[in-house]
């Protein structure tokens, strides 16, 4: 029995490296629901893998070490709340039209949203990320791809610093989606890395209409840095209802929410 219960942990512990690969980060209610366990055995999880140096504990979960980090491409990548992230994709290709120039941030997400865009044409693609870049490319025979240039982090196949800002500073594109780390009530969009934010923040100044996707799993999920506050934004696309708490703050900020109404 106890080689049993041991091999089972073996697996649990297995995944959770396997998610915080693809998605850098992953909370403890997510982890209940995919394994099947309860929080007091995901703790003890998290526990173990942290004194092997296998993540780090953050508030509500646990992040990546630079051991776990290589991230997948989209196409292997398994994000967490998948029906949550199409949900959010159909609601924001609404927003799209032909012949727009589009800004997409990185994240599981966007690449939901970018999936469900093959039937526009004549799209003008901006990005930093390198597999957002790959999969336009595949998805969208007929969208022209800006990739931006810079420093390159190969861990995250991103670019980043004074290039890739400058570049997105000499362009408006039509509409920017952008996807946080984590939503804090009261600070704002969330994102891991300091180098991200100042392109991330450029890509929400330089579009004429701006779109934030995100789940609710991310509202008052802290990450290290703020790029963007509701105010930047003219819509929230959500797949179920944030809350009385974000609604308020979006009233406040003059930002139109949306999500799917229960009947």
């Amino acid at each position: 029995m106890a080689a049993g219960v041991n091999k089972l942990a073996v697996e649990r512990r297995r995944r959770i490296c396997e998610l915080l690969t693809e998605n850098g980060s992953v909370t403890t209610s997510e982890l209940c629901s995919l394994l099947d366990v309860s929080p007091v055995t995901v703790r003890n999880d998290l526990s173990f893998l942290e004194l092997e140096g296998k993540l780090v504990r953050v508030h509500g979960g646990a992040a990546a070490t630079s051991r776990t980090t290589t991230i997948a491409p989209p196409k292997n990548r398994q994000p967490v709340n998948n029906d949550a992230k199409r949900t959010i994709a159909r609601f924001a290709c609404l927003r799209v039209h032909n012949g727009d120039s589009l800004f997409v941030d990185s994240g599981t997400t966007t690449y939901e949203f970018l999936r469900m865009l093959s039937g526009k044409h004549d799209l003008t693609i901006v990005t930093n990320d390198i597999r957002v870049a790959d999969l336009a490319d595949t998805t969208l025979a007929k969208a022209s791809i800006i990739f931006l240039g810079g420093n390159y982090r190969p861990s995250h196949q991103l670019t980043y610093g004074v290039f890739a800002t400058m570049a997105i500073e000499m362009i408006r594109v039509d509409s920017a989606f952008m996807c946080p780390k984590g939503y804090v009530i009261g600070q704002g969009c969330m994102t891991e890395h300091e180098t991200s934010a100042p392109v991330k923040s450029a890509g929400v100044r330089h579009a004429s209409h701006r779109y934030l996707l995100m789940d609710t799993s991310k509202i008052n999920k802290n990450s290290f840095l703020t790029f963007a506050t509701l105010s930047d934004f003219d819509e929230v696309i959500l797949e179920g209802d944030p809350g009385e708490e974000f609604l308020q703050e979006a009233r406040m900020a003059g930002t139109r929410v949306t999500f799917p109404k229960k009947a």
